[in-house]
């Protein structure tokens, strides 16, 4: 079973968790407000959340996976563009 990278893990905007957490540790929240459940709407569902959103492609169409590393995955537009996952 893999784990999953949060599709926004950079230092000013931190992930949820890392893959250096334990399970038990606390979740690290990220800012603004979470989608509404059960509304559907295009492109990335972290758009309204994520500093460094790809006008264009992130408001349009929802990112699909990525290796991020062995047995890691993440679903972010940027990461797949470049390997930086938003990274400045």
């Amino acid at each position: 079973r893999s784990r999953t990278i949060p599709p926004l893990p950079w230092s000013n905007f931190p992930p949820p968790f890392s893959l250096r957490s334990h399970r038990g540790d606390p979740l690290q929240p990220i800012p603004g407000q979470s989608p509404r459940l059960g509304s559907v709407r295009a492109g990335c569902p972290f758009l309204a959340r994520c500093p460094v959103a790809i006008p264009g492609l992130c408001d349009t169409q929802r990112p699909g996976w990525s290796e991020a590393a062995p047995g890691h995955q993440t679903a972010c537009h940027r990461f797949a563009q470049d390997g930086r996952a938003g990274l400045p």
